[in-house]
């Protein structure tokens, strides 16, 4: 479930950049719009490879069937044999998400922008709120190695 929701959201920051989806869309977006909206503006334009889409159905279906479905005689699904691969798909994915989140302010000379919202904002409290000390310096290790933020 975790990798699905990684790739949610980081599938709707991608979407934030985009110039061509008009703000008033993005307002409580919904997951069968998010698939709709990576198709048509990071896709087809060629800023994201379909890969991402291939990827979200994927953990997107693992999600709902463990949410409402696990547990039932006959699995779906055998988690354990999956996980690695699974794993690698979305780091794989992940990276290039990241190339994306980089790339898009930079070419509008707003990297800075997004850089601080993630270092001195939302992003500082999100990663307080949802990990414990050891992860918190992985993460700002990270994302200072990524140049993603201040």
């Amino acid at each position: 479930m975790g990798f699905y929701y990684v790739c949610f959201h980081s599938a709707v920051s991608m979407l934030w950049l985009c110039e061509s989806l008009p703000e008033e869309k993005m307002t409580r977006l919904r997951h069968s719009q998010l698939r709709s909206f990576v198709e048509t503006h990071l896709c087809k334009t060629r800023k994201l490879e379909r890969g991402f889409l291939d990827l979200y159905e994927q953990l997107q279906d693992l999600r709902e069937y463990a949410n409402y479905n696990f547990g039932s005689k006959a699995p779906k699904y055998e988690y354990p044999q999956m996980k690695q691969v699974i794993e690698d798909e979305a780091k794989s994915t992940l990276l290039q998400n990241r190339e994306v989140l980089v790339t898009e302010p930079q070419a509008r000379d707003q990297l800075f922008e997004v850089q601080a919202g993630i270092g001195d904002d939302i992003g500082d409290d999100l990663i307080k709120l949802h990990s414990g000390p050891l992860v918190v310096k992985q993460v700002w290790d990270y994302l200072l190695r990524s140049s993603l933020t201040t």
